[in-house]
């Protein structure tokens, strides 16, 4: 059975873009000229204002307290097996 996780919209998107790339199965991000910035896959998530910055923290909170990803410095998280399992089980279930 599936555990059920509690994560905000931006988290599912980073988890499932992250888990996406054949390379490295990462998250960055950068604190930068006062916004919190994520990437996943080329991809960037957010534009420095408040909003975007406490939508990206939020969704790095919430994968790291649930064990999807993993700290490997302050700024880079790779995606761990239960994150894996968990984007594989999202992606089944959206829509074509």
């Amino acid at each position: 059975m599936e555990k059920e996780y509690d994560l905000s919209d931006r988290a599912v998107e980073l988890l499932i873009e992250a888990t996406k790339s054949s390379v490295e199965a990462g998250i960055t991000t950068r604190d930068y000229n006062g916004g919190f910035f994520a990437y996943a896959n080329g991809k960037s998530y957010g534009d420095g204002t408040p909003r975007e910055n406490a939508k990206n923290k939020k969704a790095i909170e919430d994968l790291e307290s649930n064990g999807l990803i993993d700290a490997k410095t302050s700024e880079y998280y790779l995606i761990t097996a239960d994150g894996f399992s968990h984007a594989d089980s999202l992606s089944e279930s959206e829509p074509e």
